[in-house]
């Protein structure tokens, strides 16, 4: 029997529910001194691997029928499928490496971005920003990320 697309967009926002209040519950639990941080670190963790490992699958089975896709998508026109539009979204990518001068100008760029890092670096640990032939070396304008946890699955 195939779902009409009322029980499927039905369906689909009750998966997405269920999803949301385990989180939530999860973290209640914490929150309430159930669970420890770390633990629940550690499902989170896991749970977003598998999450993503599913997001890959889907990635790919979309590039791999990328031209049935557009080709069916062509017959909705302007107006979409569903509440969609869809476009093929490749783009070109260039490479300047074939280029002498390129290679060579980003290789003494590189050098130059080492040298600020290393002055920077210097003076963190309370040494002077200058070159050996004492001239004063610009210093890079550092900003950070957001905080965020990595988590790493030790292999045994």
């Amino acid at each position: 029997m195939a779902l009409t697309d009322a029980h499927y967009e039905s369906y689909w926002h009750q998966y997405f529910q269920e999803m949301e209040d385990d989180f939530l519950s999860k973290t209640q639990e914490f929150d309430e001194g159930n669970i420890s941080a770390i633990d629940l670190a550690v499902q989170f963790t896991l749970e977003r691997k598998e999450l993503e490992r599913l997001d890959n699958q889907r990635k790919e089975w979309l590039s791999e029928n990328v031209d049935s896709i557009i080709n069916e998508a062509e017959q909705w026109g302007k107006e979409g499928y569903k509440g969609f539009r869809f476009s093929n979204s490749s783009r070109p990518q260039y490479s300047f490496d074939t280029n002498p001068q390129y290679v060579q100008l980003k290789s003494e760029l590189k050098a130059i971005e080492d040298k600020m890092k290393a002055a920077y670096m210097n003076l963190n640990k309370g040494l002077m920003n200058v070159s050996s032939e004492g001239e004063e070396i610009p210093l890079p304008k550092v900003t950070y990320t957001k905080p965020s946890v990595k988590a790493e699955i030790i292999k045994r």
